[in-house]
């Protein structure tokens, strides 16, 4: 993707903008973006937010979102959604749905963290979860205004959908993603700080994806070395994988003992199929619409879970084998479609890069 002016350095759009505009002109955008790198201010009040929710949902309609029944009313009582897991410190989980994981429901980490001793924590705070009419948090309200935005895409895209939750979360953030640079720039212009911030978040969190991937096929590939070489004591073990997390948690801003086998595998359930989408995404034109109406068209057309089940003689959904295998239908499908419509495109005469009867 071309890097957009919003994602240069401040000193340097300014220079491009001095080439191409008035003085005057470009005064006020240095100045927007000198603002932008401290951030836009917070909405504070429900009625702010609420006005701005009123708006996402026009945006949402013209990208085929059809209408949801989250964010009608403020949570008072509620403040966030608190989550808490934990899983063996050996075993690196396949998303957050691995039966391994388990989840508690407990308000705060010291009760997270008081459940098992031996495993490794992860308790954190949602402003909000689709499908459940989720209300507008007190932490919606604290949130930044790029992150209000993404909330209220991502948890709304869930509603959209019933596919397998590996599938969503990528779904939805490659959606959420390229939708807020679009809603930003219509909303507040292209010169001002909101933008800026907004565009800055998408394109960096975006980028998250990949590295989640990379650190956690080398846990993967750590672990699958100690199962085959079983005398080397767990504490070298630990060690190693501990170095890693370090350098995940850098790498990705989460800080340096922040990351273990729980929040590896919930970050990976957004990231594992991510490249796929985005390539779905670049292939349907770089459209936001298209890409909502194309994966319903998944959706229609993918196996039952029913079928999985059948298909690969599976004989329960609590396990990693079905959600790989429901998850992986889902992509063939998605293939198949695309290459069914690269074929009805192709010129009488010309060759399709894939053999139309390969997709029949």
């Amino acid at each position: 993707m071309p890097v957009k002016p919003s994602r240069l350095a401040g000193a340097r759009w300014c220079v491009v903008l001095l080439a191409a505009a008035l003085v005057t002109v470009v005064s006020v955008a240095c100045v927007q973006v000198k603002r932008a790198g401290e951030g836009p201010p917070r909405p504070r009040s429900y009625a702010e937010v609420a006005a701005l929710i009123d708006t996402l949902r026009v945006f949402e309609a013209r990208i085929g979102y059809r209408e949801t029944k989250n964010f009608r009313r403020l949570a008072e009582d509620r403040p966030s959604f608190p989550f808490c897991g934990n899983a063996p410190r050996l075993y690196l989980p396949y998303s957050y749905e691995d039966p391994a994981i388990k989840w508690y429901d407990v308000a705060t980490e010291e009760q997270c963290r008081s459940l098992e001793e031996g495993t490794d924590v992860y308790f954190g705070q949602s402003e909000a979860l689709g499908e459940i009419d989720t209300p507008v948090t007190p932490a919606m309200l604290a949130a930044s205004l790029p992150r209000l935005i993404y909330v209220v895409l991502h948890e709304d895209c869930h509603d959209q959908f019933d596919l397998p939750y590996g599938i969503e979360e990528a779904l939805c953030n490659v959606i959420g993603y390229h939708a807020l640079p679009i809603f930003a720039a219509e909303q507040y212009g292209r010169l001002r700080a909101e933008y800026y911030a907004t565009d800055r978040y998408a394109s960096v969190a975006s980028a998250e994806a990949q590295t989640t991937i990379r650190f956690y096929d080398e846990v993967a590939a750590l672990y699958a070395r100690h199962a085959k070489l079983a005398t080397r004591p767990e504490r070298v073990v630990l060690d190693e994988r501990n170095r890693i997390f370090r350098r995940a948690g850098r790498a990705l801003g989460w800080g340096d003992d922040a990351v273990n086998n729980v929040l590896l595998a919930n970050a990976m359930t957004y990231s594992r199929h991510y490249p796929f989408i985005e390539e779905v995404f670049a292939s349907l034109d770089n459209d936001v619409a298209r890409t909502v109406a194309f994966f319903r068209e998944v959706e229609h057309a993918r196996p039952t879970p029913d079928e999985v089940m059948r298909r690969q003689a599976l004989s329960s959904r609590e396990s990693v084998d079905y959600l790989r295998a429901y998850e992986g239908a889902v992509v063939e499908t998605a293939r198949k479609l695309l290459a069914e419509k690269a074929c009805a495109r192709t010129p009488p005469g010309m060759l399709p890069v894939t053999p139309c009867a390969e997709t029949l």
